[in-house]
């Protein structure tokens, strides 16, 4: 019985320490298997499909691929030489359409192994009627860059930085007119759009046209300034805030001298040492540091 009594102990010692050894079910060994592409849009614009598609470059186990990889697209199940190009993770490829529906399936492909190929996507081409496309006109306002289209079709307007760069996300759909408040003071903003016809369904893109956003309008000044007398010698002066949206705050002056050097971002100020018959005058500050018309108040 005491043998028996000892082999059992020894095992249930033993699976006791085995056990609290094992944290969880061991983990399968890594894969050089690519995670294949899962995102993928179509859009007819003009007479060419656009098939964009999101790739982050990982395995499919989600660690990042150590490796070259590049795209393996079919048409029709046929192997499709397309000009493929990115920007960031995002990736595009046009191709001009015919009178038939054309369907797309995207694999990675690295030196050592292939991805399983991506749902199969279809553009049934619509007929598109010729368009006039006018440049559009832009001009620098205090608001920021405003955006005039002259027909009355419904647009899908696009925004890049320079002339050469290129983008194929909206940037907004708009009718008419509209005012791109995105802007910065001093860098160059352009645009090129499309006509909408229907969902995923454009034009040709237009031409693109830039500008180089200056903020030479001065704000909307601040109204019914006011000198409040303290007990002290000291004096509140207040006021009703600009309504321009990019006043940053106010330039006091007391007699004709600046009491700051920078704006404060405040609708009132103390002044410790006041007198009978200072003049003071204030001027709202926008981004640009432009300055409003004077507002005095004695």
């Amino acid at each position: 019985m005491r043998i028996i009594f000892k082999i059992v102990s020894i095992v249930a010692i033993s699976g006791f320490i085995t056990s609290c050894g094992v944290k969880g079910d061991p983990k399968p060994p890594p894969t050089d298997e690519p995670a294949p592409v899962t995102k993928i849009s179509t859009r007819q614009i003009g007479k060419f499909g656009l098939i964009a598609f999101d790739y982050s470059g990982v395995y499919k186990d989600g660690r990042k691929i150590q490796e070259n990889f590049h795209f393996e697209i079919y048409k029709d199940n046929k192997p499709y030489e397309a000009d493929i190009k990115n920007e960031g993770n995002q990736y595009w490829f046009f191709d001009q359409l015919t009178h038939k529906e054309r369907c797309y399936q995207i694999a990675v492909k690295t030196k050592k192994n292939r991805s399983k190929l991506s749902e199969r996507v279809c553009i049934l081409p619509v007929k598109i009627d010729g368009y006039n496309l006018p440049d559009l006109k832009i001009i620098n306002t205090d608001e920021g860059v405003l955006i005039k289209y002259q027909n009355r079709d419904l647009i899908n307007l696009y925004k890049v930085i320079s002339p050469q760069q290129f983008t194929i996300n909206i940037y907004k759909q708009i009718d008419g007119e509209y005012i791109d408040t995105e802007v910065e003071n001093g860098k160059t903003y352009c645009y090129y759009y499309t006509v909408y016809i229907s969902k995923n369904v454009e034009t040709d893109f237009s031409k693109t046209v830039c500008i180089e956003y200056r903020d030479t309008f001065p704000p909307n000044p601040p109204t019914k300034p006011k000198i409040i007398k303290n007990e002290d010698s000291s004096a509140t002066l207040i006021w009703q805030e600009s309504n321009s949206k990019d006043v940053i705050g106010y330039i006091i002056y007391k007699n004709g001298k600046p009491i700051l050097d920078i704006p404060i971002k405040s609708y009132y100020f103390i002044d410790k040492d006041y007198k009978e018959g200072d003049v003071y005058t204030i001027y709202a500050v926008d981004k640009a540091y432009n300055k409003s018309i004077p507002v005095e108040v004695r």
